[in-house]
């Protein structure tokens, strides 16, 4: 015997049209946890989800570790007899 149980969560629902005409007060309630599934004439097209927190920082976002920079950055990589055919 299979015993099969299904969840039902209550989601907000607009149409493209009120998605349009509403979507300062729907994002509104996006951003405070409620999720918003976007229909076009009543079939699912899109799913609105909150973000989860990011850092503030972007520029730390995927470094584990510090970076450290090897060489100077105004100078070229590379001494002008060794760009052979990348030379101008």
């Amino acid at each position: 015997m299979t015993i099969q149980i299904t969840i039902v969560i209550a989601m907000n629902t607009a149409s493209i049209a009120e998605l349009k005409a509403h979507s300062p007060r729907i994002i509104r309630s996006v951003e405070a946890g409620e999720p918003c599934l976007v229909t076009r004439r009543n079939k699912p097209v899109a799913q609105l989800l909150p973000c989860r927190e990011s850092p503030l920082n972007r520029t730390q976002v995927g470094f584990d570790a510090k970076v450290r920079i090897l060489g100077s950055l105004t100078e070229p990589a590379l001494n002008p007899g060794e760009w052979g055919d990348l030379a101008f």
